[in-house]
């Protein structure tokens, strides 16, 4: 019996047809599971800022992204200061370099400047041979990729530093890759700054630029609640600028203004960076202070006594004693209270017995364990 070879589908047209078209749809296949593989990190870069609009919180959001999803030794996001005369890391992993560490933005770095001012993204395939290393970077050697964050056009609010041990080890496929991402990142820090902006002119008293009452409010019960979950220390501060009326109808409010400027920024000098200065209400300013028990409160309260005593205002001839003074009602939890209502009450009547003593004092709440 003659048995009949089977043909080659390889050395026939439809054969080679067939061959190409599979091969086409192999790629069209892995071109498309990139696609939703990118849709899907798009997506989770997008959570980073509705899961919690807080700009700090959506920082650690996107570093946490990274560290999941990419294979990297080094990572760093760093952004332009306020003011955007320095660039600070906000976000990093990988590298020694400290979280708001600050480098000086200037004409004579020429990376910064290829990220910053020319927007233009550096890749730096071999750090061995590289003319500069980046002060931005602790690696010695391998890749690093840089890529500017531009949500708006000639807008560059930073840059996001990629590092890999092993030179010229980006592809160009993963450079567009972090390429694309990274402006996806630029569009959302650039939604958390317009956020974060909105919430603070909400929050920020407009004649004096410290904290408001409605910030206050917040702030307070957030941190009684902190203070009673940990069992710590808070006190809180009321000052109110003695005779404060007379000041205005004699000086008009112009001046009053002023001086309740000038009052804001001596308070704010002469406190720690973790106490919370507001703006209560006319003259009346209000002080939290985090892990500080009452002596220790009435300590502070002194110094801004003094401090305010010494101070020259403009028109304070024409007040009585002819010194512009506070007084100040100090009062701690849980010395003085077991809620935040009870503590702040206890602050304002000590406040009201400083004025009932002649003003320009500072005057403790009474323990409430002898009320």
């Amino acid at each position: 019996m003659v048995h009949s070879a089977k043909p080659d589908l390889n050395c026939t047209p439809d054969g080679a047809a067939l061959r190409y078209r599979c091969a086409d749809l192999i790629s069209a296949n892995r071109e498309l599971e990139n696609q939703v593989q990118e849709l899907g990190w798009l997506l989770q870069i997008n959570d980073c800022l509705s899961n919690n609009l807080d700009k700090d919180e959506t920082i650690e959001s996107l570093k946490k992204f990274f560290l999941t999803n990419f294979e990297l030794d080094e990572f760093s996001l760093i952004l332009k200061t306020h003011l955007g005369e320095k660039l600070r890391i906000a976000a990093t992993f990988g590298s020694a370099l400290k979280v708001g560490k600050q480098f000086a933005l200037n004409h004579s770095d020429p990376l910064s400047n290829h990220l910053i001012h020319n927007n233009q993204p550096l890749y730096l395939r071999d750090l061995v041979i590289a003319d500069q290393l980046p002060r931005f970077s602790q690696m010695q050697s391998g890749a690093l990729l840089c890529l500017p964050l531009c949500p708006l056009q000639d807008q560059v609010i930073g840059f996001i530093v990629f590092g890999k041990a092993i030179r010229e080890s980006f592809s160009q496929e993963e450079i567009e890759r972090f390429r694309l991402l990274t402006n996806h990142v630029a569009s959302v820090l650039h939604k958390a700054n317009i956020y974060q902006n909105t919430k603070e002119l909400a929050f920020t008293d407009e004649l004096t630029g410290i904290f408001n009452r409605r910030y206050f409010n917040q702030r307070y019960q957030r941190e009684i609640g902190r203070a009673k979950r940990y069992k710590r220390m808070l006190s809180v501060l009321m000052i109110d600028i003695d005779h404060f009326k007379k000041f205005n109808d004699t000086l008009g409010h112009m001046q009053g203004d002023r001086a309740l400027k000038e009052m804001a920024g001596l308070f704010e000098d002469n406190i720690r960076k973790a106490d919370i200065l507001c703006r209560y209400g006319g003259e009346e300013f209000v002080v939290i202070l985090p892990e500080i028990h009452l002596e220790q409160a009435l300590t502070v309260a002194e110094k801004l006594r003094k401090r305010v005593k010494n101070r020259n205002f403009i028109g304070e001839q024409h007040l009585p004693g002819g010194k512009v003074t506070i007084s100040i009602g100090a009062a701690a939890f849980p010395e003085n209270g077991s809620t935040a209502d009870e503590v702040l009450n206890k602050a304002d009547l000590a406040l009201y017995a400083a004025k009932q003593q002649g003003r320009d004092k500072v005057t403790a709440a009474q323990d409430s364990r002898k009320d």
